[in-house]
């Protein structure tokens, strides 16, 4: 009794959440495209560059049907050259008495 108790509220509680939302559906598909992207793009940083290029055609015409042509969430593609350049997001700046403060780098974004 206990085991049959014990299996329907694991069905009770694992249901509603196999029930998501359309936004929902959208966060977590954008999510699986970002992390599928991530990992691309080490693997990309690791030599494998045709097979990111080849990811990021998928991953703008995705981005395409649902935006549209923007033009800045579009990926692009990476040469040689790019691959020895260190990525960043943001620099460290005006570190002082443990108060520091993150200013981005609009050369390091682009």
């Amino acid at each position: 009794m206990r085991r049959i108790a014990l299996v329907l509220i694991v069905i009770g509680l694992t249901v509603p959440s196999l029930a998501l939302t359309e936004y929902q559906r959208g966060v977590l598909d954008g999510l699986k495209q970002g992390w599928s992207m991530a990992q691309m793009y080490d693997q990309a940083r690791g030599g494998d560059i045709a097979s990111y290029n080849q990811a990021v055609l998928k991953y703008n015409a995705w981005i395409e049907s649902i935006f549209g042509e923007n033009e800045s969430l579009m990926l692009k593609n990476i040469t040689e050259p790019e691959l020895a350049q260190p990525y960043s997001i943001s620099k460290l700046h005006s570190c002082a008495l443990n108060r520091c403060k993150l200013e981005p780098d609009a050369k390091d974004i682009l």
